[in-house]
């Protein structure tokens, strides 16, 4: 998995490209994802890494669907 990777929810929808993975740096494992999705005004959501459910190198998929994602408040950095 890769910044720029796309993200899927878990009805099908393209709800971002990965911008950024956070990682615990205790344990060095990914915490975290920030997407950049939307079509004029793109917004940052933060994402748990618990909600993916299949990753690729160049995708991730989730296991929440469109409407939880359209639903967070907008990560503010």
């Amino acid at each position: 998995l890769e910044e720029g990777a796309k993200v899927f929810s878990s009805d099908g929808e393209h709800v971002g490209n990965i911008e950024r993975i956070y990682t615990d740096d205790s344990s060095k494992r990914a915490t975290h994802l920030l997407i950049t999705g939307g079509m004029l005004h793109k917004e940052k959501k933060l994402l748990p890494t618990l909600w993916m459910s299949l990753i690729s190198e160049d995708e991730a998929h989730l296991s929440v669907d469109a409407n939880l994602i359209k639903d967070l408040p907008e990560y503010q950095l």
